[in-house]
């Protein structure tokens, strides 16, 4: 019986990595919805990032883009650095973030 839950867990994870090359291989579409999700909910959670408007986060095949005003450069590059620190994100594109 506990060698039945030993060898199930394993194969359990196992089908798991094996459906993710499917996701890729239909556009990407959900691991791109996923990686928005995450980099929102990293933009959101830091608190020297708070802005009037939530930044608006769009994502293709990995590169985020990145829209809306900051309230300075720097606020700018820490959210760069915040949506690049994100699992699955390739490269961050931040020429409609804009700053004073």
């Amino acid at each position: 019986m506990k060698l039945d839950r030993v060898l199930l867990i394993p194969l359990a994870a196992l089908s798991l990595f094996a459906a993710a090359p499917s996701l890729a291989a239909e556009g990407g579409a959900s691991t791109d919805e996923t990686i928005t999700a995450n980099v929102q909910a990293a933009l959101a959670a830091d608190k020297r990032l708070q802005v009037r408007e939530p930044l608006q986060v769009r994502t293709r095949a990995g590169v985020v883009e990145l829209i809306g005003e900051a309230e300075s450069a720097s606020m700018v590059y820490r959210a760069v650095e915040t949506a690049r620190n994100v699992d699955g994100v390739r490269e961050v594109d931040s020429h409609r973030l804009d700053a004073p």
